[in-house]
């Protein structure tokens, strides 16, 4: 194993200085000692490759979390995209969620509109005992609050939607203004 070769891939694949740890402690099960030093030489050779503002971009739009893989000398590079790249994902995925949300919402209150329909079938049954009635009749109210608290929950996500959509526009124009290329992501 050439330590400064795993260093210099590790690197240009965005580790931080903390991956050596894995491998300290996987190879003390062997027996094998780490080279401590080369690796972390080749990965901040690697590192090199890696902490360029276009790579910093994509981790940002990809929502990956900045893991301090960059040496001093390139990190501010590596920042000056993933700060955009973040901030374009943190519009995206709150605009997505909140969508997500409403989607959601409606799908569990078609479901509790089934289980109602169906408990009113049951009502139906003369042979049902007071006390199975009541219940039934229990359970409806139950469904019926969980019906209004996904409405509440879907009409608060629906009233966010616009002001999440203009956030995520206005996002894109500035990532955009700095010399970005992000396709429309803000439907």
């Amino acid at each position: 194993m050439s330590w400064h070769a795993r260093g210099v891939m590790d690197g240009a694949e965005g580790a931080p200085p903390s991956k050596i740890n894995e491998y300290q402690n996987n190879c003390a099960k062997y027996s094998v000692q780490v080279d401590q030093s080369t690796y972390e030489e080749g990965r901040q050779e690697g590192a090199k490759r890696y902490c360029t503002r276009a790579n910093g971009f994509d981790a940002g739009m990809n929502g990956d979390p900045y893991l301090y893989a960059c040496p001093e000398g390139v990190e501010r590079n590596f920042l000056s995209g993933y700060q955009p790249g973040r901030l374009m994902w943190t519009a995206i995925n709150n605009l997505q969620n909140a969508e997500s949300t409403v989607n959601a919402s409606t799908y569990r209150i078609q479901g509790f509109e089934n289980q109602i329909d169906r408990l009113y079938v049951q009502l139906d049954d003369p042979s049902l005992t007071d006390k199975t009635r009541s219940e039934i009749q229990n359970r409806i109210r139950w469904l019926r609050r969980d019906i209004e608290n996904e409405r509440d929950r879907r009409r608060t996500n629906e009233l966010r939607i616009p002001d999440l959509l203009d956030r995520c526009r206005d996002s894109r124009e500035r990532v955009q203004s700095l010399g970005f290329i992000v396709a429309d992501v803000c439907y």
